[in-house]
């Protein structure tokens, strides 16, 4: 088992927003408030290698994990998440009674995605108002950049028939796995795979995209690529300084704005494709 190392800063509670837009995109990466004083304590927790980085752009301190500290239970839990009545992710084991045709169970682990996040939320709710046009009818989706696997899960539970979901990071797919069989999935395929490499024979009504703005524009023709005629992509992960070059990217690779929502200072959205009859 790999050394985990944890990188840590104190910060004024005043530049919250800052330090969200700086550590926006870094992995394993919270902010958390000090109890009694306006100040924050960032935290990330990675490789040797990846802390060190941190430190040495942001100062602050890097220090190894035993085992024994980063295994233990989190004592503190979110509470449910629920999307339009129609989904409850819970972080916790579900209770007993809970209907398993509408819960989702993604603990907090080192891997993006329970739900909390304004980014994950957008997404959901977009996909949740969506797939119930679908019912009824074949779809199959592809989550890009899927982290804990949450949104191509929640993709299975509202009906596709098949879920590609694509993960650069070989760390994060293997929580995602396990994931994938804390929530009983059967058509999720995850694989390990850069989005800007990414090819597939099949063609998809819908897909996902919680990726950062740069990314998000970097492969915007490789998605359009991948969709069906009249497909659909769902995305967020965009600031809402960076959402106008993101929409201009869109457009440019053939997708026409349908919905677009901002939350804070997140911006996620539905376009489709402009050829769509």
């Amino acid at each position: 088992m790999m050394n985990l190392w944890r990188w840590s800063k104190l910060a004024s509670a005043k530049w919250q927003d800052a330090w969200e837009e700086r550590l926006y995109g870094v992995p394993n990466a919270a902010i958390l408030s000090v109890p009694g004083r306006r100040m924050l304590r960032l935290e990330a927790y990675g490789t040797r290698a990846e802390t060190a980085a941190l430190r040495k752009q942001f100062g602050g301190t890097v220090q190894i994990l035993k085992k024994e500290q980063w295994l233990q239970p989190v004592n503190k839990v979110a509470p449910p998440i629920r999307i339009r009545s129609q989904l409850t992710v819970y972080a916790t084991e579900p209770p007993t009674d809970a209907d398993f045709a509408r819960s989702l169970f993604i603990p907090p682990e080192l891997a993006f995605g329970t739900g909390s996040h304004a980014t994950t939320a957008g997404c959901l709710r977009l996909l949740c108002d969506y797939a119930s046009t679908l019912k009824g009818q074949p779809w199959r989706a592809a989550d890009l950049g899927s982290g804990s696997g949450i949104l191509g899960l929640a993709a299975e539970k509202w009906g596709a028939e098949s879920v590609l979901a694509l993960e650069f990071d070989p760390q994060v797919v293997k929580t995602a796995r396990v994931n994938l069989r804390r929530n009983r999935s059967r058509r999720l395929t995850l694989v390990t795979g850069d989005v800007l490499k990414w090819r597939s024979r099949d063609r998809f009504e819908v897909i996902l995209a919680n990726l950062f703005s740069e990314l998000l524009i970097a492969s915007a023709e490789r998605i359009v690529r991948h969709l069906k005629p009249g497909g659909v992509l769902i995305y967020s992960g965009v600031l809402h300084s960076q959402h106008p070059e993101v929409e201009r990217a869109l457009q440019a690779a053939g997708l026409r704005p349908e919905s677009v929502n901002r939350r804070g200072k997140w911006v996620y959205g539905r376009c489709r494709m402009k050829n769509a009859e």
